[in-house]
Order: C-alpha cells, then sequence, then structure tokens
C-alpha cells in the first residue's frame, strides 16, 4: 500500500512509472537517513577533537626551576 494525501493505494495500481517514482522517493528517504547519521558522526568527532583541544588547554604550565636565574 502506498498512501498519497492520506489516501491508500494499492501498488498495482499504479503505473509503471509511478513504482518507479515511489522507489526512487524510498531510496532518497534512505539517503537522507544516511546523511543524518553521518552528520552525528561528524558532529561526534569535532566534540571529540574540541575535547582534546580545551584538555590541552586547561593543563597547568609546569614551570621549570632551573631556568629561572635567582639572585
Amino acid at each position: 500500500m502506498i498512501t498519497i494525501d492520506d489516501v491508500e493505494y494499492a501498488e498495482e495500481d499504479l503505473t509503471e512509472e509511478a513504482k518507479i517514482r515511489v522507489k526512487r522517493i524510498q531510496e532518497l528517504r534512505g539517503q537522507i537517513d544516511a546523511l543524518m547519521i553521518n552528520y552525528e558522526e561528524i558532529q561526534a568527532a569535532i566534540n571529540h577533537h574540541a575535547g582534546k583541544i580545551k584538555e590541552a588547554i586547561d593543563v597547568p604550565v609546569q614551570r621549570d626551576e632551573a631556568a629561572f636565574v635567582h639572585d
């Protein structure tokens, strides 16, 4: 069954062109799903790298006492 504008149609009621278009719509929706997952994965990677930068910035600086001249 295929629903268009809240009306259900049996697949056998569709023309061959309509069946091809239904299949293409399904493929396009699959691409959207894959893109959404890819987006989430990329966001997670960005957050990971941003966190690593923050960790590096938040590390306290160790002073090397030997590098300073004492009077």
